[in-house]
C-alpha cells in the first residue's frame, strides 16, 4: 500500500501544473456551489422551523414609542373575546424580562405569560428553568420563596384569598422536552434553563403591579384555511372598535411572509447554483478528456507493469486514487472558498436568517466529487478493458 501511495504522488508530481490548474478550476466551481447550497439549506431549515411551529396567524400587540409611560391596552378579557370570534385555537404569550439587581449586577430571566390550560397544565403553577430556580431559591442572597415574592413585588402569587396558592416547579409534566418548550414560547434560541413561565390569568396583576408587559403575542393554529382572510378581518374590526390609537397591532401569516421575504434570495441562490453546476459540468468533461490523454501516453508503462505481474485491481486503484485525490483537493479548497463567501457575502443578502456552512452542503459536494471521479475512471477504463499487455505495449 505504501508503494502505491508513493507511486501515486510521483505520477501527480510529474504532471503537477496540469493538476494545479484542474484543482483551481474545481475549487472555483465548488466554491460557487457551496455558497448556493449554504443559502438553500439555511432557507430550508428556517422553513422547517416555521412549519414546526404551525402558526396560521400571528398578532403582535404593543405600544407606540411615544406612549411608553402608558399601560398597554390589552387585557385577559381581550384575549378571551378574540378567542371566541375565531374558529380555531389561540396561543397567547406575553414576553418580558424578570430582572434582579444585586451589588450593581443585573441578572435577567426571560419570562412569559402563557395559557397553561391550552397546554394541559394547572393554572396554580409557576415554572422555573433549572438555572432560574437554583438562582432564586437556592442562592443565599435570596434563599426563600417568600423572599423572592417580596423582592419582585409579586405578592399576588401567594394571595391568601386564593383557594389554590401557587406551586413553584422546575418541571411541567405535559412538556416532555426542551424542543417542546421552545415551540411553546416560539423562540428557538432561548435558554430554557433560565426561563420563567407564569399563567396567563396573572396578566392584570402584572400590569397593576408595574410589571406590565410591553408586548403581547397571539398565535392562531388549526384555522380553516379557506376563511383565514375573514378571520383576520374579524380581528382587525375588534381592535378598531375596542382599542385606542395608542395600541399598535401587527397581523402576519408567518409562512406567507417568509416566502415573500426570501423570493429575491431564492433567485440569487438558484442563479449561483445554475452557474456553478454548469461550470462543474464543463470542468469535469474537460477533466475526463485530460485524464484520458494522460493515460493514453501511459499505456506502454501500464502494459510493462501488467506483464511483470501487476494485479489489474491495483492498477484501477492507482487510477481512481489519482483522480479522487485531485477532486478532493479541489473540493476542500472550494468548500473553504464557499465558507468565506458565506460568512462575508451571506449576511448582506440574508439579514434575518442565520447563515453558515451547512453539513448537507458538504454531503452534496462530496457526492458530486465521488460520482465525477467514478465517471472519469469508467471513461478512461474503456481504453484499457479487454487489452492484454502486448496490445498496451504497442499502444493499440
Amino acid at each position: 500500500m505504501s508503494f502505491l501511495i508513493h507511486k501515486l504522488f510521483l505520477m501527480i508530481r510529474a504532471k503537477k501544473w496540469i493538476y494545479i490548474l484542474l484543482i483551481l478550476e474545481i475549487a472555483v466551481g465548488v466554491g460557487m456551489l457551496s455558497f448556493a447550497f449554504n443559502i438553500f439549506f439555511s432557507l430550508q431549515a428556517k422553513k422547517t422551523e416555521i412549519l414546526k411551529y404551525n402558526r396560521d396567524i400571528v398578532i403582535d400587540v404593543s405600544k407606540y414609542e411615544n406612549t411608553e409611560d402608558e399601560d398597554l391596552e390589552y387585557s385577559f378579557e381581550d384575549y378571551v373575546a378574540i378567542s371566541k370570534i375565531i374558529d380555531g385555537d389561540v396561543i397567547f404569550k406575553s414576553f418580558f424580562n424578570q430582572s434582579f439587581i444585586k451589588d450593581g449586577t443585573i441578572t435577567e430571566f426571560p419570562s412569559f405569560l402563557v395559557d397553561f390550560e391550552k397546554l394541559g397544565i394547572s393554572n396554580d403553577v409557576v415554572y422555573f428553568g433549572d438555572k432560574a430556580y437554583e438562582f432564586l431559591f437556592k442562592n443565599e442572597d435570596y434563599g426563600q420563596i417568600d423572599d423572592f415574592i417580596e423582592y419582585t413585588d409579586l405578592k399576588v402569587l401567594l394571595n391568601s384569598d386564593s383557594q389554590n396558592p401557587m406551586v413553584f416547579k422546575t418541571d411541567l409534566i405535559p412538556i416532555n422536552s426542551e424542543e417542546e418548550l421552545k415551540t411553546i414560547v416560539g423562540n428557538e434560541t432561548i435558554n430554557t434553563d433560565k426561563i420563567i413561565l407564569f399563567p396567563i390569568y396573572l396578566l392584570p396583576e402584572f400590569q397593576s403591579s408595574g410589571q406590565g408587559c410591553g408586548k403581547c403575542v397571539m398565535e392562531f393554529v388549526n384555522l380553516n384555511k379557506d376563511t383565514i382572510n375573514e378571520d383576520i378581518q374579524k380581528i382587525q374590526n375588534y381592535f378598531i372598535k375596542n382599542k385606542s390609537s395608542n395600541t399598535r397591532y401587527n397581523i402576519t401569516k408567518p409562512m406567507v411572509n417568509f416566502e415573500y421575504s426570501i423570493a429575491h434570495i431564492r433567485k440569487i441562490s438558484d442563479m449561483v447554483k445554475c452557474v456553478g453546476l454548469l461550470l462543474m459540468l464543463i470542468i469535469y468533461l474537460g477533466q475526463g478528456l485530460i485524464f484520458d490523454m494522460i493515460y493514453r501516453k501511459r499505456h506502454s508503462s501500464i502494459g510493462i507493469s501488467l506483464a511483470c505481474g501487476l494485479n489489474p485491481i491495483n492498477n484501477y486503484i492507482e487510477l481512481f486514487g489519482e483522480i479522487l485525490l485531485i477532486n478532493l483537493t479541489g473540493m476542500v479548497s472550494g468548500l473553504a472558498i464557499g465558507y468565506v463567501a458565506t460568512r462575508l457575502i451571506g449576511p448582506g443578502i440574508m439579514t434575518n436568517f442565520t447563515l453558515g456552512m451547512h453539513y448537507m452542503t458538504v454531503v452534496v459536494v462530496f457526492s458530486i466529487c465521488l460520482i465525477a471521479s467514478l465517471l472519469t475512471l469508467f471513461y478512461i477504463n474503456r481504453g484499457l478493458t479487454g487489452k492484454n499487455p502486448s496490445q498496451l505495449l504497442r499502444n493499440e
